[in-house]
């Protein structure tokens, strides 16, 4: 899953979301990636976002500052996020 980041201050950048970024966020919350299509939370996808771009070095603060300061755009509207979470490899 592809998220745009677009800080208030700063250039806008992208993350890929990764199966480790996921895992990280199951393990720090305790939820299943599997049941974010029937109970998805905009809180949950900027988790997974936080998660990406700490993995990546785009960003250094805390997850409550990454909400507060940041907007997130997600790519491909039909994008579930169970789908981009399993789609295979190309």
């Amino acid at each position: 899953m592809t998220v745009t980041v677009v800080p208030d201050e700063g250039a806008a950048f992208e993350v890929e979301v990764k199966t480790r970024d996921i895992a990280a966020w199951e393990r720090s919350t305790g939820k299943a990636f599997s049941h974010l299509d029937e109970d998805m939370k905009l809180d949950d996808m900027y988790e997974l976002a936080y998660a990406a771009a700490v993995r990546l070095k785009l960003y250094d603060g805390t997850v409550e500052d990454f909400k507060l300061t940041t907007d997130i755009e997600f790519k491909g509207e039909d994008e579930s996020p169970k789908a981009a979470g399993t789609r295979k490899a190309r």
